[in-house]
């Protein structure tokens, strides 16, 4: 990101995923065809938080312009949400994505997101499958940050309205 360009902060570069070597904390080449070390080139735009999939330890969820669900071993992605069910809710700022959570058995993405004022979140739904379509489940509320989790049948969520500061969980 270009964080000298005001507020925008334009990308400057793909996003990349890289793998680290735990034990001799060094990057390992997922192309050894090509010189250097190479990562994966993800699309989207921005990237703001990672989680595992619930039903595989071998594939993430990645938050960017739409959720994007990498396999690991092969270094594959696919969209889970594309950035177009994104935009059909007016989610079409690289900055308004905040935070993502998945239902426990991995079948349901919950979305937080800026209002485009940034003067409030909303926090969407989506069935995983074909054609995922986010709807609007909670909003009025402020927040910061990756501050939504689900857990169980709840959504934890950062409220930081002045006045009304604290940590909400809502039923779903």
């Amino acid at each position: 990101l270009d964080r000298g360009a005001g507020i925008e902060w334009p990308q400057v570069a793909p996003n990349l995923l890289l793998r680290v070597d735990p034990q001799s904390e060094s990057l390992v080449d997922l192309d050894p065809d090509l010189p250097g070390v190479q990562g994966v080139e993800l699309p989207g735009d921005g990237l703001h938080q990672g989680r595992a999939d619930p039903n595989d330890p071998d594939a993430i969820y990645l938050l960017t312009s739409g959720v994007l669900r990498v396999q690991l071993s092969e270094t594959s992605h696919a969209w889970a949400l594309p950035p177009e069910s994104f935009s059909s809710v007016g989610i079409d700022d690289s900055l308004l994505p905040q935070a993502f959570d998945l239902s426990d058995d991995g079948t349901q993405i919950f979305v937080a997101a800026y209002d485009a004022d940034f003067n409030g979140i909303t926090v969407y739904q989506a069935e995983i499958g074909e054609s995922p379509i986010l709807s609007p489940i909670i909003s009025g509320v402020n927040g910061v940050d990756r501050s939504l989790e689900v857990v169980g049948d709840q959504i934890w969520l950062t409220d930081t309205t002045t006045g009304a500061e604290g940590l909400r969980a809502y039923t779903l």
